[in-house]
């Protein structure tokens, strides 16, 4: 009963977490008009850099998706 309520925990935890450090990047990245070289940011170099940091946030979400799973498989209830 202690593990499936820690691992849920965890998990949830993670979640906060790696949404919150997808999102503020995110934001960043869709509120600036100016980019650090200098150049303007267009719709499309916008676009870009968000599906970059996307990619980079692919293995984490997987992580994610993967613990996901488990916590449902392992630690589905009982019908008792």
């Amino acid at each position: 009963m202690m593990a499936k309520l820690t691992s849920w925990i965890l998990w949830s935890i993670y979640s906060a977490i790696i949404w919150l450090l997808f999102l503020i990047p995110a934001i960043f990245v869709w509120a600036r008009t100016v980019d650090g070289t200098g150049a303007s940011q267009t719709f499309e170099s916008r676009m870009i850099s968000l599906m970059v940091l996307m990619v980079f946030f692919l293995v984490p979400f997987i992580i994610q998706v993967i613990w996901l799973i488990c916590n449902i498989v392992f630690y589905r209830p009982s019908s008792r």
